[in-house]
């Protein structure tokens, strides 16, 4: 199988963060068991989806990641995403979906604000193995100024339970950093 730039892009990113920041890989991981550890409780009666979210052809939950300067954390990035891009490559209508919010506060609780990632365009998907899933597109992502459109977007999702996310840090100024956003899904995926 032969991998694209995009491709590359991504797993090198991924390799990269992980090698290099080990004390937040630690922390990164340590915050997505918090999430996730979440999804022990139950909420059922305070949590409310619109209808036809919580069916097959929805995956979603929750994102986390940290952006660094000077290999020193400055901002908590988290939020919420949600896709249609976990079992096809295109629903039935043609609609691809891949949405996030996502929150930023600085490490000293200030500065606290949210951009969205929406208008998805699929470009490519791979199947890295039988459980890992290699989704390339743009979309756009809302900024303080002005939404920047055409940003190029990679999306792993791997068992259907866990999901990373990059953004080209070169179209947003490195906004969100240079990693990855990790994301775990609110709802059982394994059985579908």
């Amino acid at each position: 199988m032969r991998k694209n730039n995009n491709d590359i892009l991504v797993i090198n990113s991924m390799k990269r963060f992980l090698i290099k920041n080990k004390k937040m890989s630690s922390i990164l991981i340590a915050s997505i068991m918090m999430v996730g550890s979440l999804s022990l409780v139950s909420f059922e009666k305070i949590l409310a989806f619109p209808p036809g979210i919580v069916d097959d052809d929805f995956i979603f939950g929750n994102l986390v990641g940290i952006v660094e300067e000077n290999e020193n954390p400055i901002w908590v990035v988290f939020g919420n995403w949600k896709t249609n891009l976990n079992n096809q490559t295109q629903n039935e209508n043609g609609l691809n979906i891949y949405d996030a919010s996502i929150e930023m506060i600085k490490t000293d609780g200030t500065s606290r604000h949210t951009h969205t990632l929406t208008n998805f365009d699929l470009g490519e998907t791979k199947k890295l193995n039988e459980n890992t899933l290699l989704i390339n597109g743009t979309a756009t992502i809302s900024m303080k100024d002005e939404p920047i459109e055409n940003v190029p977007i990679g999306v792993q999702i791997i068992n259907n339970t866990l999901v990373s996310t990059w953004i080209d840090p070169a179209k947003v100024n490195s906004h969100f950093g240079n990693g990855l956003l990790y994301g775990i899904t609110n709802i059982d995926n394994q059985n579908r």
